[in-house]
């Protein structure tokens, strides 16, 4: 008597997959700085390999103590001299001095002490200097002029491309999680994003003259962390990050900027702001509006839109960067005889002949960041307070 056949007895050949065709992607929203260039505002088109601009700044009004100084001197020595002029009436917020300017000869200020109580010492030379107004004699003429020019900025356009390569047997095949080709096309394009999103954070200005393809240039993009630079860096050198330190870091921003706020904290740092934050942390409704997540931390100097970045990770677990959206422009090089070149799909770019099909993405683009100053970034946490 023949037994009934089981499941065991069966060659998995034989056997059809019940495999569910819908693919779980793994990866988490790993780019939210470049989907909000791509969402906030309309990408503006670049004509040249080189993306420049003008920035200018008003006169600075505050400065700092070059060298101490002592009660009765005429004199003092301060770090930027061309911010001053004849006449100017300024204070030393840190001993409470009041000075006329009488003369400007390089960073030495000739002064008459004007205050309405007795001169003190100064104690010590990073004092801060303000300017309170002027003070001009009856029937003096005019002030001398003072101009501040403009500076020429600029960033490369850099050429990223993603291929993708599927034999054509494959391509033909019938496959679970469906056509080959296809998961591909979308898989490669989120890489393609991802290299985005790295060159703006972490990319360095620069110009290679030989070894590219029949010796062409080679042109590098310069990153946010780049354009803030170490002046505008915050160290947290004991590692340990508490509400306190994030709140100082935060009113030394530059306060005096238009438009909003945005936090790119790394994991850590989120999470810190989720367990200092309550009852001053929510969800922003431009989360919908950007296709980021985004939460609004409200502090005493002003509303800040937070951003989880996981990019920051290993050496930059401990970052927070503080940026205004408003000074930053998402720039890609404009359409040539094949269409756009910000994201073009390009397809079958394989040699004749060959038993396959080669796409690939392709994307000419460039990060303008205009008045980098205003902006800061936070390192070194390792743990939160």
């Amino acid at each position: 008597m023949a037994s009934n056949l089981s499941y065991e007895s069966l060659t998995t050949s034989r056997l059809k997959l019940d495999v569910r065709d819908e693919i779980a992607w793994k990866y988490r929203d790993e780019a939210p700085f470049t989907t909000l260039l791509m969402n906030m505002k309309e990408k503006e088109i670049g004509t040249s390999y080189k993306r420049e601009w003008l920035e200018g700044d008003y006169e600075a009004l505050d400065d700092t103590l070059g060298a101490s100084y002592t009660t009765g001197d005429t004199q003092i020595t301060v770090s930027n001299g061309s911010r001053f002029n004849k006449n100017d009436v300024i204070k030393d917020t840190d001993a409470g001095n009041v000075f006329l300017v009488t003369a400007v000869s390089s960073n030495t200020l000739t002064v008459t002490y004007c205050g309405s109580g007795s001169m003190v010492d100064s104690s010590g030379t990073d004092n801060n200097i303000m300017i309170i107004g002027s003070a001009f004699s009856i029937g003096e003429a005019r002030a001398t002029a003072l101009s501040t020019s403009l500076t020429n900025k600029y960033n490369y356009m850099q050429i990223h491309k993603t291929a993708f390569e599927v034999p054509n047997s494959v391509i033909a095949a019938s496959l679970n999680g469906g056509p080959e080709l296809k998961r591909l096309t979308k898989q490669k394009l989120w890489t393609h994003k991802l290299k985005l999103e790295r060159a703006f954070w972490f990319g360095e200005l620069k110009q290679l003259t030989s070894g590219g393809t029949g010796s062409n240039y080679q042109y590098f993009s310069k990153g946010v962390l780049k354009f803030l630079g170490s002046s505008n860096a915050t160290n947290i050198s004991d590692g340990v990050l508490t509400e306190a330190d994030f709140w100082d870091w935060i009113r030394s921003l530059d306060s005096g900027v238009a438009g909003d706020r945005f936090l790119f904290t790394s994991p850590i740092i989120t999470a810190g702001i989720s367990q200092w934050g309550l009852g001053k942390l929510e969800v922003s409704p431009k989360s919908k509006e950007y296709g980021v997540n985004i939460k609004v931390y409200h502090t005493p100097f002003g509303d800040f839109n937070i951003v989880n970045t996981p990019l920051f990770k290993n050496d930059y677990s401990g970052y927070a960067v503080a940026l205004t959206m408003d000074h930053l422009t998402y720039v890609a090089m404009a359409n040539d005889d094949k269409g756009t070149r910000d994201g073009r799909l390009e397809t079958h770019i394989e040699d004749e002949g060959d038993d396959s099909r080669m796409d690939q993405y392709l994307s000419e683009v460039t990060l303008e960041y205009r008045n980098p100053d205003k902006d800061g970034y936070l390192y070194g946490v390792s743990s939160i307070g």
